[in-house]
């Protein structure tokens, strides 16, 4: 298992006392063993451990690697009312790996208050057992200041509208936005087409939200 750590240094630094315990506790790691730090930014960090206690580790830095982010991808979806479904997106979207995710309110979103720090630690603990280097940006967003953001390729989920056969281009920054249960309003689904959306289909049948988002996020790794 690896640890998480985004402000280590070439020097001492600590672990989060989640990881301490987890390292002491669960792993029975002592002094001098070595453990694997992630940043969350693409380090991998092999460390030292100097002292050790149920509450604090102390790494010394040995070495580090660096490894691009692949993906360019950013899903920008509408939070769901059932907690549990959207924080099992969460964790597997961190695992496939894209590059943002973006809570989007539209006109039909239901759920308008989210727990970003509970949110955040899901993908944590995600990143940390997926091993995955890069842990993907959250952020909030209304429809209106999405459409502002700036994006090579931009597409989004349409149920009830031609569709287009399109390519994802993995060499850009590309956007799919997924809409609330209920889809998007005909009105928000116009404004997109006028801000250069192109629209996709999503498999063969209505997905749920955050089934919409995993396959788009698989759908855009794989589909050449």
């Amino acid at each position: 298992m690896a640890f998480f750590q985004p402000l280590w240094s070439e020097s001492l630094f600590e672990l989060s006392a989640e990881d301490a315990f987890h390292a002491f506790k669960v792993l029975r790691k002592k002094p001098q063993d070595i453990l694997t730090v992630l940043d969350g930014r693409g380090h991998i960090i092999q460390a030292k451990i100097i002292s050790i206690t149920p509450k604090s580790c102390t790494l010394q830095y040995m070495s580090h690697e660096f490894f691009v982010q692949k993906s360019k991808l950013t899903i920008a979806i509408s939070p769901i009312k059932h907690v549990g479904r959207f924080e099992f997106f969460l964790e597997k979207i961190t695992e496939i790996g894209v590059l943002q995710i973006i809570l989007l309110h539209c006109a039909r979103t239901e759920k308008h208050s989210v727990n970003l720090i509970r949110y955040q630690k899901i993908m944590h603990e995600t990143m940390k057992q997926s091993k995955n280097l890069y842990l993907p940006q959250l952020i909030e967003m209304k429809f209106d200041d999405f459409l502002a953001l700036t994006f090579d390729q931009k597409l989004f989920g349409a149920l009830a509208m031609e569709t287009q056969d399109i390519k994802p281009n993995h060499s850009t920054n590309s956007v799919i936005a997924i809409g609330p249960e209920g889809d998007f309003t005909d009105e928000e689904k116009q404004i997109m087409l006028l801000h250069d959306f192109r629209p996709i289909a999503l498999g063969n049948h209505i997905l749920r939200t955050e089934t919409a988002g995993i396959f788009a996020a698989i759908w855009h790794q794989t589909k050449f």
